[in-house]
């Protein structure tokens, strides 16, 4: 395998050849490196799909002859993983047999180059794919912001119902109850205490809308796509000082487990850090006083990114969550015998997560606490390599 350095500002444009021919990998690479970034090697199919599990590509160059895993084969690997399910593919072949080329584009091929090369046109060709697939990726980032926006919405404003609707309904029923006492004699001595419990679920609803209408006011500017590599070391770190003093006030300790290393993601990190931070805060509130919130990383199969967050409580209410997380109109109940506070940093976590296509998970830990997720999938998550920066 062979890496040829070469560069186009601050974004270059990542390249993997697949051939198991050296001489045919050393022509496109020198035909390339003036026009992107970086050009990988891969000298059959199985390095070539070991290595894209492990790196991020912009574009992909397969010969469709090779030995062990061919060129159809590793198209449709590809097609069927999500971290390269998008990226453009040109399928380099020495037959001019239609059948093949007809083969390469069901699997998902992209399009297609004849042996010998025509170099003259080669470069154009690559250049209007790389950049028809960063319209596409755009499009793609643009249309899951938008879906993640409407959903932290739908949530903060599916909380504000619930927690109105749970006030409302005390003071509807205490004013009941005062219209029964009103016919009795000793009714005086009891309405100056009513008028000053109204009072207090009055101001109480008037302090949760200036909440609910500051995390409505933030909600676009937190949920954003991008695709800055970030270090997760970095972003634990940030997330945990950034609580810190909140967990001294709340007298819970903040423990951060080793950290998967050699690991960065292709994100926003204002976005996540903002998810994780929701995640870490409502861990904090609900732990037990002198005990430790611990943060940990785990690198799932496939290269799928779980960030978890663990307190040591009485564990969480599961019908709470679940109520808090479900998309706006599935939502029931949340009347007198309703959620009294309906969260919002769970749904902003999970609609940040959902917006680089990841989720949250919240689960149950007998006798311990409760562990929350944040789930990042595997098109997002970059093994660094040593000789990367």
């Amino acid at each position: 395998m062979q890496v040829l350095e070469g560069g186009l500002g601050k974004e270059p444009i990542r390249v993997l050849i697949a051939d198991d021919d050296p001489v045919m990998r050393s022509l496109v690479g020198a035909n390339l490196t003036e026009r992107v970034g970086a050009v990988t090697e891969a000298a059959d199919g199985q390095e070539a799909w070991t290595l894209l599990l492990e790196r991020t590509f912009d574009l992909a160059l397969i010969d469709l002859s090779m030995p062990g895993i061919d060129g159809f084969t590793l198209i449709r690997c590809m097609r069927a993983h999500p971290r390269t399910q998008h990226m453009p593919i040109v399928v380099i072949t020495s037959s001019t047999d239609q059948d093949a080329v007809s083969h390469a584009f069901e699997a998902g091929a992209t399009s297609f180059l004849t042996k010998p090369v025509n170099w003259a046109l080669f470069g154009h060709h690559i250049d209007y794919l790389v950049r028809s697939s960063q319209v596409s990726s755009v499009a793609r980032a643009n249309r899951r912001q938008a879906e993640a926006v409407t959903r932290a919405k739908d949530a903060v404003i599916a909380a504000l119902a619930s927690r109105v609707r749970h006030r409302t309904s005390r003071i509807i029923a205490e004013a009941e109850d005062e219209l029964d006492r009103a016919a009795t004699p000793a009714a005086g001595h009891d309405r100056l205490d009513f008028v000053a419990r109204v009072l207090n679920q009055a101001l109480n609803i008037e302090d949760m809308l200036e909440d609910v209408l500051e995390h409505l006011h933030t909600v676009t500017e937190q949920i954003v796509v991008d695709d800055r590599p970030v270090p997760v070391t970095r972003l634990v770190r940030t997330c945990a000082d950034r609580l810190q003093q909140f967990a001294q006030t709340r007298q819970v300790g903040i423990e951060i487990a080793p950290i998967v290393q050699r690991v960065r993601m292709l994100c926003d990190e204002d976005a996540v850090a903002c998810a994780l931070s929701n995640l870490l805060r409502n861990a904090i509130e609900h732990a037990t006083p002198g005990t430790m919130v611990r943060i940990a990383t785990e690198l799932r199969s496939d290269n799928v990114l779980a960030f978890n967050v663990e307190d040591q409580g009485p564990g969480a209410d599961l019908e709470k969550i679940a109520h808090s997380l479900a998309p706006l109109g599935q939502r029931k109940g949340g009347g007198q015998g309703g959620s009294n506070d309906a969260t919002l940093g769970l749904p902003m976590a999970k609609a940040i997560a959902q917006a680089h296509g990841g989720t949250v998970e919240i689960t149950l830990l007998p006798a311990v606490g409760t562990r929350a997720s944040l789930i990042l999938p595997a098109d997002i998550v970059e093994i660094v390599q040593e000789h990367a920066a």
